[in-house]
């Protein structure tokens, strides 16, 4: 998909970024679409996803949004919590239209172009891994954003993109509490024991 083009291949660093974050990881089932998209599976059952194949994808869908002349044609939709930070972050860096949270039917009369929305998992699919999905998606829209704007020409490709990946990030709430109420009970104890000489 990259055309031959050695600046449209797949770098070491996002190569890098995708495995880390589980990009690769797929699900128990296999529908036989995605058969050429799949290398083998994991211990656990998983299909691994080609990343060379994913990139590829990423590159299409990024054309595409980039030759839609009004950006706001565009429509970005997350449903699920962990989409929807992503969705509206890839939405605020390209100028599309975001849909974060309920999808209302019937919102599109034949007015949008190009609509992107992330795969929703059924609840009957359990996610095995959701740090990782959480992380993947993130990834998978940080990258879509950085090529969209690498298309239409507003960053230059030799230099790195100064958005973080971890403004993407769906971070849950109840860990955010957590790790507060954690933090003011390290710093309550802290005074305690200062003058204590064990």
């Amino acid at each position: 998909m990259s055309g031959g083009l050695p600046v449209l291949e797949l770098t070491e660093d996002d190569l890098r970024l995708m495995l880390v974050a589980g990009v690769f990881l797929g699900e128990t089932t296999l529908n036989y679409q995605m058969s050429g998209y799949v290398y083998g599976r994991s211990k656990e059952g998983n299909h691994i996803i080609k990343v060379n194949k994913t990139w590829e994808k990423i590159l299409l869908a990024a054309r595409a949004i980039a030759a839609v002349d009004n950006p706001a044609d565009v429509c970005a939709i997350g449903c699920k919590p962990y989409a929807q930070r992503a969705v509206l972050k890839f939405a605020n860096y390209t100028r599309t239209t975001a849909i974060a949270g309920r999808f209302t039917p019937g919102a599109f009369t034949n007015q949008k172009q190009v609509t992107i929305l992330t795969h929703e998992l059924s609840p009957s699919v359990p996610l095995t891994h959701p740090s990782t999905g959480t992380h993947s998606v993130a990834v998978c829209w940080w990258l879509l954003a950085r090529e969209v704007r690498r298309m239409r020409g507003e960053d230059i490709r030799s230099q790195p993109w100064n958005v973080m990946v971890d403004l993407f990030l769906y971070r849950d709430p109840k860990e955010e509490e957590q790790e507060l109420q954690e933090e003011v009970d390290e710093a309550v104890m802290q005074p305690a024991l200062a003058g204590i000489n064990l």
